[in-house]
Formats: structure tokens, C-alpha cells, sequence
């Protein structure tokens, strides 16, 4: 008698261990973004507006919800712009989706930058930091996002 509770006590623990020990916040990997490209839609004497190409992409295998995706864009490490996307979409399982973040840039962000645009650089560095929130399996998890390179 004593075997069969000792064994139904051990198989209650790897059950309580398998639902609560590996809950939904703890499998979620955090999505991947890359910068595909830059929009100008209006430029004028006060600044310009831009939408920012943005790939972004869910490596794990259930789908998410973007709650919430704030953002910032970075031109040889001069902050130019910064946004939110309040709007909530959909990520599907490992698949990836493009999206446009737009952007105001105020003139006194472009005159910063001007000193490294004077010779026409053939690459520029940029980088983009964000965070996200997201909704999956009824969790909600909040991660910080990077990507730099050059254009």
C-alpha cells in the first residue's frame, strides 16, 4: 500500500511540474525583427514623416497576439524617431509579417544627423530598439527587441 502512494504521490509532483513548472511565459521565445526598408512620405521645413518596413517574426510554434509595440530608430546612434503601434495583430505560428511603423521626425533629430550625411556616406548604421507585448495561451509577456545593421 505504502508503494502505491508513494508512487501516486511522485506522479501528482511530475504533474504539477508539467502543467505549473513550464507555464506559457517560460516556453514563449520573443519574436525577431529586421528592418527592410524606409518610407518618406512627407518631408517640409517643420521635419518628415516616415513608415519604417519592419519584418517581424515568431519563431515558436503557437500564434501571437502584438498587444502592444513601441519603438525607437536610431541613425548613427542619434535617436531620429520613435513610435507605438497601440493597435493589436496577429503573428502566426513561425511565420513571419510585414508591418509599418510610422514616424515623425522633428527638424532639430535631422540637423544632428546632418554631420554624418555631409560626405554622402555610402552605408549608414542603424539600429532599432522596441518593446513588445504580446498575448499567447493566455499569458501575456513583455520583451525587448533589437536589430542593428547597416543600409
Amino acid at each position: 500500500m505504502q508503494k502505491r502512494s508513494r508512487a501516486s504521490f511522485l506522479f501528482l509532483v511530475f504533474l504539477f511540474y508539467a502543467v505549473f513548472g513550464c507555464t506559457p511565459a517560460q516556453i514563449l521565445t520573443k519574436p525577431e525583427w529586421r528592418l527592410q526598408g524606409i518610407r518618406i512620405d512627407r518631408i517640409d521645413l517643420s521635419g518628415a514623416s516616415l513608415g519604417l518596413s519592419v519584418q517581424l517574426t515568431n519563431p515558436n510554434s503557437v500564434g501571437l497576439t502584438i498587444q502592444h509595440l513601441s519603438y525607437q530608430l536610431y541613425l548613427h546612434e542619434v535617436e531620429i524617431a520613435a513610435g507605438e503601434r497601440k493597435t493589436p495583430f496577429e503573428l502566426p505560428r513561425h511565420a513571419s509579417v510585414d508591418i509599418v511603423l510610422p514616424v515623425e521626425v522633428r527638424l532639430k533629430q535631422a540637423r544632428e544627423l546632418a554631420p554624418f550625411l555631409k560626405n554622402a556616406p555610402e552605408e549608414i548604421d542603424y539600429r532599432i530598439e522596441g518593446e513588445v507585448t504580446l498575448q499567447a495561451m493566455g499569458m501575456e509577456k513583455r520583451f525587448s527587441l533589437h536589430h542593428a545593421g547597416k543600409k
